[in-house]
């Protein structure tokens, strides 16, 4: 329920992608910069988005 609001509240308003970067650890234990494009749609009438990851 709290995502939900969050998200409703900061990223459904949103009228064009946004870039998000972080840091993620692999198995091995070695860290990783990541970045994602999320690109928010609606769909049936729910906002939703693709995100797009990938490794910089």
């Amino acid at each position: 329920m709290m995502f939900s609001k969050m998200y409703q509240s900061h990223i459904a308003n949103l009228s064009s992608p946004a870039t998000f970067k972080f840091n993620g650890i692999k198995k091995d234990g070695k860290k990783v910069l990541f970045e994602t494009d999320m690109i928010p749609i609606t769909f049936m009438g729910h906002a939703i988005a693709y995100h797009f990851v990938r490794k910089k």
